[in-house]
C-alpha cells in the first residue's frame, strides 16, 4: 500500500472516531449484510431520490429534529433501522423510526 494511500485511510479513521462514531468490525458488517438481503432492514437507500430531500426526515424523524447534530454528514455511510422497530404509522408507503442507525466510511 502506497504512503498516500495509507495517510488517507488513517486522516479518513481519525476524523471518523473524532465524531464520535465508531467504525464497526467485519463480523458486524457481515450480519448487517445478511439482514439486508432477508429484508429485515429498511435504509436510506430504500428512499426514492426525486423525493429524497422531503421524504428522508419523515422516515428517520431524528433528522427532522435535528437528531445528527455535530455529526459530519460526510461520514455518514448508510442510514438505516430494523423493519420492527417501525413506528405504528407509515408516510408514502415507507415506515417511520424515531431512531436511525449508520454506519460510516472508511
Amino acid at each position: 500500500m502506497s504512503k498516500n494511500l495509507e495517510e488517507s485511510i488513517k486522516k479518513a479513521q481519525d476524523e471518523i472516531e473524532s465524531n464520535g462514531i465508531p467504525l464497526q468490525d467485519e463480523k458486524f458488517l457481515r450480519e448487517l449484510a445478511m439482514d439486508m438481503s432477508d429484508g429485515k432492514i429498511f435504509h436510506d437507500r430504500m428512499i426514492n431520490p426525486n423525493s429524497f430531500q422531503s421524504d428522508v426526515g419523515m422516515v428517520f424523524m431524528p433528522l427532522a429534529l435535528g437528531g445528527l447534530e455535530g455529526i459530519k454528514p460526510k461520514t455518514i455511510g448508510l442510514m438505516y433501522e430494523y423493519n420492527d422497530k417501525a413506528g405504528p404509522r407509515s408516510v408514502n408507503g415507507m415506515p417511520c423510526f424515531f431512531f436511525i442507525s449508520h454506519i460510516t466510511r472508511r
